[in-house]
């Protein structure tokens, strides 16, 4: 109740307050759902003027957010209940608040199972595939790569070069790209059942470049590494590839084929 109060106080209630979305400023929520947090935080590093002209202030208080398959959504002004218990940009304006929500609304129209959630971010809010959010938010299909082999073995180095063929090409074109963990024994700061947007890939250092959507900062007590976890700040950290390939369950990477409605 008091790191409600503390958000409802810290908040921006303006959708923009700044000039444009920062990713340092976003923060998931207490909802399950990593997997839109995580794209979205994707998205903005990309292009926050591409995120930003999703929005359209409406002139009774409510917003439209326009859907990249095609669909827009109105969200009505958003009461305190739903900034509490929503993610947040913090001081960088309700944007992100008002996307997670618009989601949920979305969720619910397209798929009927979910039409009793209420508040619509129930619809969002215990789980879910990033390729899903990638499609409807960006309007392009998705390929996943399991990591894992049968009894939790995994690809490790031997991994199909076609993998890293295929994230490169994708981050290159400037699509979107995630990794998440499994239930296993992980590093310290690295959160099991969990979605990281991957935001660049240096094929010739040999690592990548994540994004925690918990916002959270991590100082390993030895160095970086699967032992001690590695240095974040932000949510954002660096992690070799032959560590991502064992530590990590899944990876999907957006395609150039469109998402048709």
């Amino acid at each position: 109740y008091r790191g409600a109060l503390l958000r409802l106080h810290r908040v921006s209630r303006e959708l923009f307050p700044q000039s444009k979305p920062v990713l340092d400023n976003c923060h998931q929520g207490p909802l399950g759902d990593c997997y839109f947090v995580s794209v979205a935080g994707g998205m903005l590093d990309r292009d926050p003027a591409a995120v930003k002209s999703l929005f359209t202030q409406n002139n009774d208080g409510s917003t439209t957010v326009a859907i990249g398959n095609g669909h827009s959504v109105k969200v009505p002004p958003l009461t305190d209940a739903e900034i509490a218990i929503s993610s947040t940009a913090g001081t960088n304006g309700l944007w992100l608040t008002v996307l997670e929500n618009a989601f949920g609304k979305f969720r619910e129209q397209s798929q009927p199972g979910n039409q009793g959630d209420d508040p619509d971010t129930d619809a969002i809010a215990h789980g879910g595939k990033p390729g899903y959010v990638i499609s409807a938010l960006d309007g392009f299909k998705t390929k996943s790569y399991a990591l894992v082999l049968g009894k939790g073995q995994h690809h490790a180095e031997q991994y199909p070069t076609n993998l890293m063929d295929d994230l490169s090409a994708a981050l290159q074109n400037h699509r979107l790209a995630e990794a998440t963990t499994a239930t296993n024994s992980l590093p310290p700061g690295i959160n099991p059942k969990h979605a990281y947007a991957i935001l660049a890939y240096n094929r010739d250092a040999g690592s990548l470049h994540l994004w925690n959507p918990h916002g959270n900062n991590f100082k390993p007590k030895g160095p970086d590494g699967p032992q001690f976890g590695y240095t974040t700040k932000a949510g954002q950290f660096d992690i070799p590839l032959k560590d991502l390939l064992v530590i990590y369950k899944s990876m999907i990477i957006e395609t150039s084929a469109p998402n048709r409605p």
